[in-house]
């Protein structure tokens, strides 16, 4: 008898709720049905009605939720609890009685289910349970109509974000089959969907197999640590791979998320930020070397002799322009650096001459701070270097040992061959120390210390540049600080030809 007005519900038949509406009104030989949804604040609206006259619902309704008084969770027989005052205005309607069951969910009620009729009802119980059984049956199916419709809202969702996404976005399955791919995913590509849905991944993403190899682990065997993006080189741009799992409740369905963002607009960007570095760079360059070539010139009394006041005003002019002219190179470096165009010329230098000469010039910087400074280089031990570079890499070591450590204090610079056909050039200070977890980002650019923005200025481009140095040299460089007193530099070079 239910499965006729269940088949309405389960699309089997025509009809839906007004149809199951419908089909009971026959069964429980009843005057009118009606089903009403709660809503949002609470109060019910109708959903479907059958053999009802307008507006009969709706006063039905009206009086069923006044009685309820907000409990939509009982039964409700009105034909033996409402008050006179209802029944005679039910009557006014042509209904002589109802009997209101709750459609119950997991997340409480979702409505009600009403069978009217024209005289008092007096329902027996079978006809009772036929009504609560389909009224159970409403409840479940409203259950997951709006379950679908959540479904099918994060869907469009979904499918909109994809679709107005800048980046590229590709679902890969286990098998390495691209499953989804967004529009901007074949723009960036320049490959129409049907060359991407449907193929092997590898065959439009061309990497070698262990790039591939090594982005399908990050989505299968993810660690949570970030990795550096693959780079995809096309004829007209290059583009960051990142790869993620994609996944699903069945975890055969799972598979790997693949992100592609187009690098060309960074890299003008980039393009633009290196020229425009270089450009100012070299304008102030050379007016400043002629400011410094003047400035030398009355430093030497070649204008005139200089009293002691004018001296002392001089030799502020020079330091400070000194200062500039260094500040200027290392933006250049840095520049020249990130864009790729720093270009080394090794050949085999004597290490103890490298020491010497960066010694001569600092040496009136640790004066002044009254620094004592020791070296211990075998004079027997040559590097295969870039002269110019290596001589940089120490000087801004020895440079910042001395601005960090307090006036008096000690400095030695070492050298010593290491096994690997190395060897190890290090600046030991007894200065203010470096805490351990500022060690980490000592070789970033533009990185200061605690105490570094406590008490000194520059712009804290060296230990970037020398890194960048020594990694062009095939070296390594590192810190060692217990975290209060004292710091150790040190920087390993070839011996040999590399």
């Amino acid at each position: 008898m239910i499965q006729s007005v269940l088949s309405h519900l389960s699309g089997e038949r025509s009809g839906g709720l007004t149809g199951a509406a419908e089909e009971l009104a026959d069964l429980a030989w009843v005057d009118g049905v009606f089903i009403a949804v709660a809503t949002e604040n609470g109060d019910l609206s109708v959903a479907a009605a059958a053999n009802l006259a307008n507006g009969t619902a709706s006063i039905t309704l009206d009086i069923a939720q006044q009685l309820l008084v907000g409990d939509l969770s009982r039964e409700l027989d009105i034909a033996d609890t409402a008050a006179r005052a209802e029944t005679i205005r039910l009557a006014a309607w042509g209904v002589g009685g109802v009997f209101i069951t709750p459609m119950l969910t997991p997340e409480g009620v979702a409505g009600v289910l009403a069978v009217t009729s024209a005289i008092p009802l007096g329902l027996t119980e079978r006809r009772r349970d036929l009504v609560r059984s389909v009224t159970r049956e409403v409840a479940a199916t409203l259950e997951r109509t709006e379950l679908q419709d959540e479904v099918e809202e994060n869907r469009r969702i979904a499918e909109a974000v994809l679709r107005e996404m800048s980046d590229g976005v590709l679902v890969i399955d286990q098998e390495g089959i691209c499953r989804i791919a967004n529009p901007s995913a074949t723009r960036l590509l320049g490959k129409p969907r049907a060359d991407l849905v449907g193929q092997p991944w590898g065959a439009f993403i061309a990497l070698d197999p262990e790039v591939l190899e090594a982005l399908r682990r990050r989505a299968y065997e993810p660690t949570g640590e970030p990795a550096a993006p693959a780079l995809l080189a096309l004829r007209d741009r290059q583009l960051a791979v990142t790869s993620g799992p994609f996944p699903d409740p069945d975890p055969a369905r799972s598979g790997m998320l693949v992100l592609l963002r187009d690098l060309s607009a960074e890299a003008e960007a980039e393009r633009v930020k290196q020229d425009f570095v270089s450009m100012v760079g070299h304008e102030l360059r050379t007016p400043l070397t002629l400011i410094r070539t003047t400035i030398d010139l009355l430093f030497e009394g070649d204008a005139g002799a200089l009293n002691t006041t004018q001296a002392r005003i001089v030799e502020v002019l020079r330091n400070n322009t000194d200062r500039l002219m260094s500040l200027i190179t290392d933006l250049l470096d840095m520049s020249a650096l990130d864009s790729g165009r720093m270009q080394i010329n090794p050949t085999e230098l004597e290490v103890d001459s490298i020491v010497r000469g960066v010694m001569e010039d600092v040496q009136s910087a640790a004066n002044a701070k009254q620094h004592s400074v020791r070296v211990g280089v075998p004079a027997s031990l040559s590097v295969w270097a870039d002269p110019v570079r290596a001589r940089q890499i120490l000087q801004n070591l020895v440079a910042n040992a001395i601005k960090y450590t307090p006036s008096g204090g000690v400095i030695e610079v070492q050298a010593r061959e290491v096994t690997g056909d190395f060897v190890e050039i290090s600046v030991h200070d007894n200065g203010i120390g470096i805490p351990l977890d500022e060690q980490v980002h000592l070789f970033e650019k533009f990185y200061r210390t605690s105490a570094g923005r406590r008490t000194t200025g520059g712009t804290e481009l060296g230990l970037a540049i020398a890194r960048s140095f020594v990694d062009l040299h095939g070296g390594l460089i590192w810190c060692e600080s217990d975290g209060h007193s004292g710091t150790r530099f040190a920087f390993t070079l070839p011996r040999r030809r590399v």
